[in-house]
């Protein structure tokens, strides 16, 4: 997710650890309505977060750093008001993706993981998304002028970042079925150091 935002040129996602923190706490609190519920709360919350900020970002043109901690911000402060500060103790089991393995030999999470990677990397290499994305890293500016539909594009690439945070949250919720805004600690550094060892550049496009 962090890999889409610093490839269209907007740097880092600041608010990934706190959409993550956010999505442990709505896992945790729709568990008992059944896991495919849970996993759906966090969804949609991901995608309502990265729409936000992505709007913010494409459509207003606020700088993305500025943006991503004021988000953060503010989604701690939810998180803090529903939780009250305190782990909220999922009533549902949530075995079967926190420690389940396929085939009893893989461990559910990491093919979740390689489907979710196989799939970015398709949509980023093969698809006319991808080559939008990587064209306004370059020069927004010109990707303007040729006919990208620059805020559009960007709103979807925020869209992938919040998703790709809040299913990550809903990964680390299922491991005890419970959350509390401490369990994504050092996210955003962590997908930093991620996107920085894939050899993806700060300056956005490749």
């Amino acid at each position: 997710g962090m890999a889409f935002i610093t490839l269209s040129g907007n740097l880092f996602m600041l608010s990934m650890a706190a959409t993550a923190a956010l999505s442990t706490i709505v896992f945790a609190s729709t568990l008992h309505f059944g896991l495919p519920v849970a996993l759906l709360s966090v969804s949609v919350l991901g995608i309502v977060i990265g729409s936000i900020q992505g709007l913010v970002v494409g459509a207003a043109r606020v700088n993305p750093i500025i943006a991503t901690i004021a988000v953060a911000s503010i989604v701690m402060g939810i998180g803090s008001y529903v939780s009250g500060g305190m782990t909220v103790i999922g009533k549902g089991d949530a075995s079967w993706l926190g420690i389940g393995k396929f085939a009893s030999l893989v461990p559910n999470q990491l093919v979740i993981f390689l489907a979710f990677a196989i799939a970015a990397n398709y949509w980023v290499e093969r698809t006319r998304f991808g080559r939008e994305l990587r064209l306004i890293g370059l020069n927004p500016i010109t990707a303007a002028y040729s006919g990208i539909r620059v805020p559009r594009t960007l709103v979807i690439a925020f869209v992938v970042a919040g998703f790709s945070a809040a299913l990550a949250g809903g990964l680390f919720a299922s491991q005890a079925s419970q959350g509390n805004l401490k369990m994504a600690a050092g996210l955003d550094f962590d997908a930093i150091a991620a996107v920085l060892v894939a050899g993806i550049s700060i300056r956005g496009g490749q």
